[in-house]
């Protein structure tokens, strides 16, 4: 485990997302959490997904504009949890075939 330093802006963090997006997939049949029914675990990721979605920035409406942070609402902690494992993961390696563990 290592520990991020905390980003020097958030848009860092969601550049970081921009850049990893391409390469998710997001499962909408997702493995069930211990005690959970299948339709909960089917509205878990519906409101996973449903909050990337609507994770947005402020308007400003006296300069109407938006402001340089993102809206802080319920979809703020999905979608800081996005950000930080885009800034945690080690880049792949174009190229190069998955190393097998040694026996």
């Amino acid at each position: 485990m290592r520990v991020l330093q905390r980003d020097q802006t958030v848009e860092q963090g969601i550049n970081a997302v921009r850049q990893m997006l391409p390469l998710c997939e997001f499962n909408t049949d997702p493995d069930l959490f211990m005690g959970e029914s299948k339709d909960e675990a089917k509205a878990r990721m519906s409101r996973a997904l449903d909050a990337l979605r609507l994770y947005r920035r402020k308007w400003d409406e006296k300069n109407q504009k938006f402001e340089d942070k993102p809206l802080h609402d319920w979809t703020s902690n999905t979608a800081d949890s996005l950000r930080y494992l885009a800034r945690g993961r080690k880049p792949f390696r174009v190229g190069l075939e998955p190393q097998t563990p040694a026996q």
